[in-house]
């Protein structure tokens, strides 16, 4: 896929200047850091002092990047023992949401900003696409009428946010009635049926899907029009995530609706 074309074109860069990639997912490093430390060790001389169980620093050399996607996902103790086994080795982290829960808390494996790219560059570069926000102003109703009411005129490609899997059912059954071409995407749908239905939405067969946590990390939908938020989120970083998916730019699309019924 397209990511994965991104990946294997950067890592083509990067060895072009003399670097050894090794790229570890992020569900390897928290499942079996162990396993990952091991990799790395197989491709750095071993330095003395450090015993056969692997305690002590994997290298000290200083020859050494780690770079780290999705930063934020770094607060955890086997991230740290990660970078505790490379004492002194330069880390650049990369993330659009550099925020934990507890905002006086930092990231604690980064302790300097490089670079704050914003929305108004954002803007500028021609990265994302102005923004409208709709909300709900109509007599007090429940959750699903609002959304269906606020969107009643939406054209384009786009999202409905639900609470659970059997939420999304329920309320992609409720627009199917309404004369709305609906479907839902989630972790209990097969992934070659989320392909079809994704395909099926951006070729204008479907007008909406109704999904539970699509839009976070490694999805990209730049051709999405509009999102309505019918799922109320807690989370900062959850909701920049979700909200940053549709603002992306795209050949055409000239903005991006929020649907605010909340």
């Amino acid at each position: 896929d397209d990511m994965k074309l991104h990946d294997e074109k950067r890592d083509a860069y990067l060895r072009g200047l003399g670097y050894t990639v090794l790229r570890f997912p992020n569900a390897k490093i928290l499942g079996d850091p162990e396993a990952v430390l091991r990799h790395i060790a197989d491709h750095l001389p071993s330095p003395s002092g450090r015993g056969g169980r692997g305690e002590g620093p994997l290298s000290l050399r200083r020859n050494i990047v780690v770079i780290a996607d999705e930063a934020h996902r770094t607060e955890c103790d086997r991230m740290k023992a990660v970078a505790d086994a490379l004492p002194g080795v330069p880390r650049i982290g990369f993330t659009a949401t550099p925020w934990r829960a507890d905002e006086a808390h930092r990231l604690q494996l980064w302790d300097v900003l490089l670079c704050d790219y914003g929305p108004g560059a954002a803007m500028r570069d021609g990265v994302v696409v102005p923004t409208r926000i709709v909300q709900w102003t109509g007599e007090e109703s429940g959750m699903d009428d609002a959304c269906l009411a606020m969107t009643a005129g939406a054209t384009g490609p786009g999202l409905f946010s639900a609470a659970s899997i059997r939420d999304a059912e329920a309320f992609a059954e409720l627009l199917r009635e309404k004369g709305r071409r609906a479907a839902t995407i989630h972790c209990k749908v097969p992934r070659a049926l989320q392909a079809a239905r994704i395909a099926a939405l951006q070729a204008g067969d479907l007008d909406a899907l109704v999904h539970v946590s699509m839009l976070a990390e490694g999805v990209d939908f730049p051709w999405l029009k509009w999102f309505c938020a019918r799922r109320r989120v807690g989370s900062r970083v959850r909701f920049a995530q979700e909200i940053g998916r549709v603002l992306r730019a795209y050949p055409g699309k000239t903005e991006a609706v929020i649907y605010d019924p909340n």
